[in-house]
C-alpha cells in the first residue's frame, strides 16, 4: 500500500507553506491584540474555508484544532459553482460519494462517507432526524434548497457528542444566513440549458437605528427540465431571519423556512445494466430515454420554525438554547422499469408505487459552554442537552407486471404504458413510526502545555422508536441506551502545522428480531484517525492529510431458512484524505481534495458500489477588479456492483461474469469552467459551463442512470 508514502510527500509539501507563513507571522507580530465582544457575526466565511467550525464538539475551534477532519463549502463556492442543492454540495465535497438517479434530478440521491450511508444531519448545531429512524440520505435531504445557506459542513467519521446515533460515516451541518447589521440587497437571474430559469434575492439589514433589531429575508424560484425526455421540475423557496439584542448578552433569533418542490415524469432509476443472462443494454438505451410511466411525479413540501436565544454570562461563558419544528410531506408517485430484462424475449417489468410521508419533528439543543483555570492555564469546556421527537406515516400501494412490455416498445411510445397512479389502487401499507431521542453531553480541551490540547467528552442518548403499522394490526416498540465517549490530541509542530489523532463512537437501533424473537442489539461504529493540518497565508489557507479506520458492527442480516435476522456482518473501511481550502492570495481561492477508500464487507449493500479513489478540485482567480474564470475537475477511480436477482441463474459463473463486467462505470473525469464579469460595482454577469467534455457517466454502476451531461448556465446579478 502506498499511502504511507502518499501522506510523507503531502507532510515534505506543507513544511514549505509553513516556513513561509513563519516569516509572515513575524512580519505581523509587532500588531496590537484586537479583542472582538458582542453580537455572533453574521458569518464566519473567509472565501472557499472558515474561520472556525462547532461541529465536532460545540466548542468554537479552527479547522486545524479540530481532531477530525471537516470540509467547509461556502456561500461563495455555492455561488460561484451555481450549486443550488444539497446533491451538487455533496458532489463537490471531498470525502463524499453521491449515488443519484438519472439526469441530475435531486428527487432521489443517497450520500455515502467512509464507505458507509450518511444519516446524521444537522441545522444551525440542532439535531434532526425528519423522518424517524426509517428513513435515510435518500428521501428529501438530496433536494434541499441553498439559497438560505451560508455554509454546508462536513464532519467525516463519527459524530460522538452532537449526535451519538448513526453510522460513523459523516455528519452534514447546515449553517443558514444571519442577519447583518449594515443593509446589503441583491438580486439575481438565470437561465441555462432543459429550459432552466430561476430568479432570486437576498436582503438584510438594521431594522431599528441602533441596529439591535436585525432581519433577513431569502427568497428563490427555479424551473428546469432534465437531460431526460419530458422530465420537469419547479422549486420555491423562502427564508426570513430576524435578531434582536435584548440586552447587552442577550440575543434571540427567530425565523421560519418554507420549499415546495414538484418534478413531474422524472425516472428514479434507467433499466438495469444488463439483461436476464448478464449481456450489457447499454447500447440500446438512450442517456436521454425516460422510463417513468405516465403521471410519474415527487412533490415535496418543507415547513420549518425555529428559534434561538444566546446569552453571555462574561467574556468566558455563554449559554445557547434553540427550538427547530419542522414538518416535511412528500408524495411519491413513481415506476421502476426494467428492473429485469428476459434475453430472450426482451420483456421488463414495471413496478408502479403511490407512496405517501408525513413527518412531524420537535428539535432542541441547549448549551453551556466556557473557559476554566488549572494548573496555570485556561481550558475549554461544554455541557449540553439535545433530542429530538419526531413521527412519520407512510401509507403506500403497489402494482406489479412481470414480463408485461417489451422493452423498445416501452421506451419508443409512452402511451403504451400504464398511469400512475393505479386507479382506485388500496393502500397496502401504511405504518406509523416515531422515535424520540433524549440525550446529554459535556466535553473539554484541556491544554496541559502551550503546544498540546487533549480533548475528551462523552454522550449518553436514549432513544425510543416505536412502529405501527395499521394494516398489519401490529405495534411495536424498542428502547435502548448508551454511552459514546470520544477523545482526541491536537499537538502543533510549528506555528502553521498540527499533528492530530481522534476517536470516536456511534451506534443506530435496529427494528429486527432474532432467532429467539427478541428485537436484536444496536449497530455499533467508531472511528480511528490521525494526521496533519496547517494554516497558511495569514490563516487564509487551511490544510488537512489524515489516516482513518472506520468500522461498522453488528449489521443485520436476514436469514432465510428462519425467517428472523442475526447481527454478524460489518463494514471497515480504511484510507486516506487529503485537503487544501481557502485563499492562497487575495484574488486565488481554491478547493482540492483527494480521498482513498478500501471498503470491506457488506459487499451485497448498496453501499458497495462506491469508487475506492476521489480527486475534487475547483479554483478561481481574480485577474483584476472585472474579471475572474476558474475550473472544476471531479474525477473518481471506477465503481461495480451487481444484483443477482436480475439474473435468470445466479450460479452461472459466464452469466455473472457478463453482468459485474456490465454493471462496472470505469474511472471518468468531469470538467467544469465559471467565467464572472463585474459590469460595474453593482452587476456581475456570470457563465458556467458544466460537463465541458460531456462525459458520459453513470453515477449507479448498477442501473443505466446517467449523470447530467454538457450544460451551461447565464446568470446576472445586481447588489445594492
Amino acid at each position: 500500500m502506498k499511502t504511507p508514502f502518499r501522506l510523507s510527500l503531502i507532510a515534505l509539501a506543507l513544511l514549505p507553506l509553513s516556513a513561509r507563513a513563519d516569516t509572515a507571522a513575524q512580519d505581523v507580530s509587532g500588531l496590537d491584540t484586537v479583542t472582538v465582544t458582542g453580537s455572533k457575526p453574521a458569518s464566519l466565511n473567509q472565501g472557499y474555508s472558515t474561520d472556525g467550525t462547532y461541529a465536532p464538539l460545540g466548542i468554537a475551534m479552527t479547522l486545524r484544532e479540530t481532531p477530525q477532519s471537516v470540509s467547509v463549502t461556502t456561500s461563495k463556492q455555492m455561488e460561484d459553482w451555481k450549486l443550488d442543492s444539497l446533491r451538487k454540495v455533496m458532489e463537490q465535497t471531498n470525502g463524499v460519494t453521491v449515488k443519484s438517479g438519472s439526469g441530475g434530478s435531486d428527487r432521489y440521491a443517497g450520500l455515502h462517507a467512509r464507505g458507509m450511508e450518511v444519516k446524521n444531519f444537522q441545522i444551525d448545531g440542532v439535531p434532526l432526524r425528519s423522518s424517524g429512524f426509517s428513513k435515510d440520505s435518500w428521501t428529501g435531504w438530496s433536494g434541499v434548497d441553498t439559497h438560505a445557506l451560508d455554509r454546508v459542513e462536513v464532519l467525516r467519521g463519527a459524530s460522538a457528542l452532537l449526535g451519538g446515533t448513526g453510522d460513523p460515516s459523516a455528519q452534514v451541518s447546515l449553517v443558514r444566513k444571519r442577519p447583518t447589521k449594515d443593509f446589503k440587497a441583491e438580486i439575481g437571474t438565470e437561465a441555462g440549458n432543459h429550459s432552466r430559469w430561476g430568479v432570486s434575492g437576498d436582503v438584510s439589514g438594521s431594522l431599528n437605528p441602533s441596529g439591535s433589531l436585525r432581519g433577513r429575508i431569502v427568497a428563490g424560484h427555479d424551473r428546469s427540465g432534465y437531460q431526460v425526455d419530458d422530465a420537469k421540475m419547479r422549486n420555491s423557496s423562502l427564508y426570513a431571519v430576524a435578531e434582536w439584542d435584548a440586552a447587552p448578552s442577550t440575543t434571540l433569533s427567530v425565523g421560519t423556512q418554507l420549499q415546495n418542490r414538484r418534478e413531474t415524469d422524472t425516472p428514479i432509476f434507467l433499466p438495469i445494466a444488463y439483461d436476464s443472462e448478464g449481456y450489457p443494454l447499454k447500447d440500446e438505451i438512450s442517456r436521454h430515454a425516460n422510463t417513468s410511466p405516465k403521471g410519474t411525479s415527487y412533490t415535496y413540501s418543507s415547513r420549518n420554525v425555529f428559534a434561538e436565544l444566546r446569552h453571555r454570562f462574561s467574556p468566558d461563558w455563554k449559554s445557547k438554547f434553540e427550538y427547530n419544528w419542522l414538518r416535511n410531506t412528500i408524495h411519491d408517485r413513481q415506476g421502476y422499469a426494467a428492473m429485469k430484462v428476459d434475453h430472450d424475449t426482451r420483456e421488463i417489468d414495471l413496478l408502479e408505487t403511490d407512496s405517501k410521508e408525513k413527518s412531524t419533528s420537535h428539535s432542541f439543543a441547549a448549551s453551556v459552554d466556557g473557559k476554566y483555570s488549572l494548573l496555570g492555564r485556561k481550558h475549554d469546556i461544554m455541557f449540553g442537552i439535545s433530542g429530538f421527537n419526531t413521527k412519520n406515516r407512510m401509507p403506500s400501494s403497489f402494482v406489479r407486471y412481470d414480463n408485461a412490455f417489451g422493452l423498445h416498445d416501452f421506451l419508443n411510445d409512452r402511451s403504451l404504458r400504464p398511469a400512475n397512479p393505479v386507479p382506485d389502487a388500496e393502500y397496502t401499507a401504511d405504518d406509523d413510526v416515531r422515535a424520540r431521542q433524549i440525550g446529554g453531553y459535556f466535553a473539554t480541551r484541556f491544554r496541559p502545555t502551550e503546544k498540546l490540547a487533549l480533548i475528551g467528552g462523552a454522550r449518553y442518548s436514549r432513544i425510543t422508536m416505536r412502529q405501527a403499522e395499521h394494516i398489519g394490526e401490529t405495534d411495536e416498540q424498542v428502547t435502548r441506551s448508551k454511552v459514546t465517549p470520544y477523545i482526541g490530541a491536537v499537538y502543533d509542530l510549528t506555528d502553521n502545522l498540527s499533528a492530530y489523532t481522534s476517536y470516536g463512537t456511534s451506534f443506530e437501533p435496529v427494528f429486527e428480531r432474532g432467532e429467539d424473537g427478541r428485537f436484536l442489539k444496536p449497530t455499533t461504529g467508531r472511528n480511528v484517525e490521525v494526521g496533519l493540518k496547517g494554516e497558511f497565508f495569514d490563516q487564509r489557507l487551511n490544510a488537512s492529510a489524515a489516516f482513518f479506520d472506520t468500522r461498522k458492527n453488528g449489521m443485520v442480516k436476514y436469514v432465510e431458512t428462519g425467517d428472523y435476522y442475526v447481527s454478524e456482518d460489518h463494514i471497515r473501511t480504511r484510507g486516506f484524505e487529503a485537503e487544501v481550502a481557502g485563499r492562497i492570495n487575495d484574488n486565488w481561492f481554491v478547493s482540492a481534495g483527494y480521498t482513498l477508500q478500501n471498503r470491506r464487507g457488506g459487499e451485497d449493500s448498496y453501499e458497495a458500489d462506491l469508487p475506492r479513489h476521489q480527486i475534487k478540485l475547483a479554483t478561481t482567480y481574480d485577474f483584476n477588479e472585472r474579471f475572474t474564470v476558474g475550473g472544476s475537475l471531479r474525477w473518481q477511480s471506477k465503481m461495480s456492483n451487481i444484483n443477482k436477482g436480475a439474473l435468470t441463474d445466479d450460479t452461472d459463473a459466464e452469466a455473472l461474469a457478463r453482468a459485474r463486467k456490465a454493471a462496472t462505470q470505469k474511472a471518468y473525469a468531469l470538467v467544469d469552467l465559471m467565467g464572472a464579469w463585474r459590469i460595474n460595482k453593482n452587476a456581475e454577469l456570470t457563465l458556467n459551463v458544466n460537463n465541458v467534455f460531456n462525459t458520459r457517466y453513470r453515477t449507479l454502476s448498477t442501473f443505466l442512470s446517467y449523470g447530467e451531461g454538457r450544460n451551461a448556465v447565464l446568470g446576472f446579478k445586481y447588489r445594492f
